[in-house]
């Protein structure tokens, strides 16, 4: 249900449409697929994974020097408590269980008006914590990696679309991307009613790039049938699924699809604590997002126009216990 494709071969023109086409088809079937041939270094995956693994090691309080110091930034770590992504479907739900650490872009990108209230939201500085100096470093290295995966894979849903493979650049060239790392620790306190590590939700942007493990309380997705089946990650491969930008991009025609993480059984075997790190890309905040044309076929558009910005902090502010669901 979740196809594996292999994109090394985008950039030769023998492969450009047989990849276009795979993930033309995951993207109508069920909003999720996977990908391998992606050129991000193992090492840096691993560096990436031992560096998030050392944070969440950190006692309380040293992890706490890095907390958001603004509600609206998806910026710095935020403890237990504070994110319940199925509000962001406006249902109530409790929190997640779940502990996360997030940063944006390193720099202000150049072109966009510094002084700007509405462009300081989405382009916040980043908190690192104290103890820890590799962290940056290696945050960022992959933070670019992933930004240069996500700009391909933008190139092959433009081609997906019958759209020129730069379609979309102008719109996502200054974009106020995020990477994340989930800590699902294990406890041994009972969930409460509608509690899961991470509440059905569809994500806010273009696409996700998610590096995830297969252990006890893992990702599900539903179909279109209403199933919720596992997803099974494969070694060296990333899941890969689109946002709600994409799905208003093309009337719905690509599926931004519910997701969730679900809680381990009970006879578990084994540890059951496990770590996401995900790449979360968008469009501009000041892009305007509408129908592409050509995917309006004989019906009008079915979502009015959004900025790509405003959209994200409607969402943003409801998943993270701002305003009521």
């Amino acid at each position: 249900m979740v196809p594996v494709i292999d994109i090394s071969g985008f950039d030769e023109p023998a492969g450009r449409r047989a990849i276009a086409d795979a993930v033309a088809r995951a993207c109508v079937d069920i909003g999720f697929f996977t990908v391998c041939g992606h050129g991000v270094p193992a090492a840096l995956i691993a560096e990436m994974r031992q560096v998030s693994a050392a944070f969440f090691a950190l006692p309380p309080e040293q992890k706490a020097t890095a907390r958001r110091r603004n509600a609206d930034h998806n910026r710095g770590y935020f403890p237990y408590g504070e994110v319940a992504l199925a509000k962001s479907t406006g249902k109530s739900t409790p929190p997640d269980r779940k502990e996360v650490f997030s940063i944006g872009r390193p720099d202000f990108p150049p072109g966009v008006d510094a002084d700007s209230a509405d462009a300081a939201i989405h382009f916040a500085p980043n908190y690192w914590p104290d103890g820890l100096p590799q962290m940056r470093e290696v945050w960022t290295r992959y933070f670019e990696a992933l930004s240069g995966l996500a700009e391909r894979l933008m190139r092959i849903f433009a081609l997906a679309l019958d759209l020129p493979d730069d379609h979309f650049r102008s719109r996502i060239d200054h974009a106020p991307s995020t990477v994340a790392a989930v800590d699902y620790f294990e406890t041994s306190e009972h969930a409460a009613a509608g509690q899961l590590r991470a509440g059905e939700h569809t994500d806010y942007g273009t696409l996700t790039v998610l590096l995830s493990e297969n252990k006890p309380g893992g990702l599900q997705v539903r179909t279109r049938a209403g199933e919720w089946i596992d997803v099974q990650t494969v070694p060296g491969s990333f899941v890969i699924n689109i946002g709600d930008l994409m799905q208003r991009w093309t009337n719905d025609k690509w599926l931004s699809n519910m997701h969730r993480v679900a809680n381990p059984p009970p006879d578990a075997v084994g540890g059951t604590r496990r770590m996401s790190i995900v790449f979360f890309h968008n469009a501009n905040h000041d892009a305007l997002v509408e129908c592409i044309p050509s995917c309006m076929r004989d019906e009008p558009a079915r979502h009015p126009p959004i900025l790509a910005g405003e959209h994200r902090l409607q969402k943003f502010r409801r998943a993270n216990r701002l305003q009521p669901a």
